[in-house]
C-alpha cells in the first residue's frame, strides 16, 4: 500500500454570533500520487497568467471569479484522488464546543477524518498537510490530537499497528493540493450555506466520504 497524502482544508468559520456563518465545511482529499494533481493545478494557473497576462500566485474560491472558479473545478474532476466532506450544521453544535473554536476543529479533523481513513484504508504511512492557519501552540494541540486520535482507532478499535505519521502545517500558496482542497470546500459550502449547488454538482462525483453533523441534505 503506498503511502497516504491526506489535504484538509475548510470554508466557513466558528464562530457563533450573529454573524457567523450557519455550516462549516472541512474538505479533505485522498491520494497515493500527488504529484499528477500539482502538476495540473500549477500547468492551468500558468496557462491562464500567460493568457490574461495576470500574476495570480493561487487558487482561491472565495476570491476568485465565476469563470475561474468553472475552469478549476473542471480540471479538479480530472485528477485522481477521492474527496472527503465533513459539514455541520452549527445549530446542532453543543454548548461546550461552541466557546473553544480550535478545539471543535481538532474534533472535526481528528475524530471523523481520521475515523473514515481508518475504516477505509490499511494505513501504513500517512501525511497530512494542513492549511497553515492555527497558532504555534494550536498546530502542536492539533498534532497531538490527531495523532493519538490514529493511534487509538488503529491500534486500539482496529488491531493493527500505528502507521508512520508526517503532519505538515503548510501555506497553501505553495502547495497545489491544498488549493484544491480549498476549491472542494468552498464549492460544498456554497451549497450548503447559500443553497447554491452549481459549483458543488462539478465535484459531485469525486465525494467518497459524506459525513453529516446536524440537519445536511446531500
Amino acid at each position: 500500500m503506498p503511502a497516504l497524502e491526506i489535504f484538509v482544508d475548510e470554508s466557513g468559520d466558528l464562530g457563533f454570533s450573529e454573524k457567523s456563518t450557519k455550516h462549516f465545511v472541512v474538505a479533505y482529499l485522498v491520494t497515493s500520487n500527488a504529484h499528477p494533481i500539482r502538476t495540473k493545478i500549477s500547468r492551468l494557473k500558468k496557462s491562464m497568467n500567460n493568457k490574461h497576462k495576470g500574476s495570480v500566485s493561487e487558487f482561491k474560491f472565495g476570491r476568485d471569479g465565476e469563470l475561474t472558479r468553472t475552469r478549476v473545478l473542471a480540471e479538479i474532476c480530472k485528477c485522481d484522488f477521492e474527496l472527503g466532506l465533513v459539514v455541520i450544521d452549527k445549530a446542532y453544535v453543543k454548548l461546550s464546543l461552541r466557546d473553544d473554536p480550535s478545539l471543535l476543529y481538532r474534533y472535526l479533523v481528528g475524530n471523523y477524518v481520521v475515523t473514515n481513513l481508518v475504516n477505509a484504508y490499511d494505513l501504513t504511512t500517512v501525511r497530512f498537510v494542513v492549511d497553515k492557519s492555527l497558532t504555534s501552540k494550536g498546530m502542536q494541540a492539533f498534532n497531538s490530537y490527531l495523532t493519538n486520535k490514529l493511534s487509538w482507532r488503529q491500534e486500539m478499535e482496529k488491531g493493527d499497528e500505528m502507521p508512520i505519521v508526517e503532519i505538515i502545517h503548510e501555506q497553501s500558496e505553495g502547495e497545489p493540493c491544498l488549493q484544491v482542497a480549498d476549491y472542494c470546500a468552498g464549492a460544498a459550502f456554497s451549497r450548503f450555506e447559500r443553497m447554491n449547488s452549481t459549483y458543488y454538482d462539478l465535484i459531485r462525483s469525486k465525494v467518497e466520504y459524506r459525513t453529516p453533523w446536524g440537519n445536511i441534505d446531500w
